[in-house]
């Protein structure tokens, strides 16, 4: 059967709204499993895991990386300093700047959320077929380079990924 390019259209329109669903449904699991084991939100394991990438990283370059305000990043940052695991120290090179680090217990949790996260990763992705699950991948690689063009809305200079492996 030959597809039109209407029905083209409504693949794409039907790829877009599952993978908005699916990214809400994910990002939910995700609240609850670190609210519920670590005490902690996406947001904040977010900043988390950018901190633990980049040592002593400025507010503002940590709210362009995630999309969010400054104001917010600021807010979640008050959270994550209360908990001791983050602090934010005044830029020795700048004074108006505040550079944001992670404590040793933020490294530690960081990392017992990464490993949270990867393992109800592969447990979602278990009954997927590994040749599919590199089909999936492949084409979402290609979806993302498409869409992060510098100069798009919401673009990115880098993708954050909880790294599984599929084997």
């Amino acid at each position: 059967m030959i597809e039109t390019d209407n029905d083209a259209m409504e693949d794409i329109a039907d790829l877009y709204a599952q993978l908005g669903h699916l990214a809400a449904v994910i990002d939910k699991q995700a609240e609850q499993l670190l609210q519920e084991q670590l005490g902690i939100g996406t947001s904040q394991y977010r900043i988390l895991a950018e901190l633990s990438a980049e040592t002593g990283t400025k507010q503002r370059k940590l709210a362009q990386n995630l999309g969010q305000t400054e104001a917010s990043i600021s807010r979640q940052i008050k959270l994550l300093a209360e908990k001791n695991l983050a602090m934010a120290r005044q830029n020795r090179s700048s004074k108006r700047e505040q550079l944001v680090l992670l404590t040793g217990k933020g490294v530690k949790l960081t990392e017992a959320a990464k490993t949270i996260l990867e393992t109800a990763a592969r447990e979602d992705a278990d009954p997927i077929k590994p040749r599919h699950l590199q089909h999936l991948k492949e084409g979402l690689d290609e979806l993302h380079a498409s869409l992060c063009q510098p100069g798009r809305t919401g673009a990115c200079d880098h993708f954050m990924s909880i790294n599984t492996s599929i084997s």
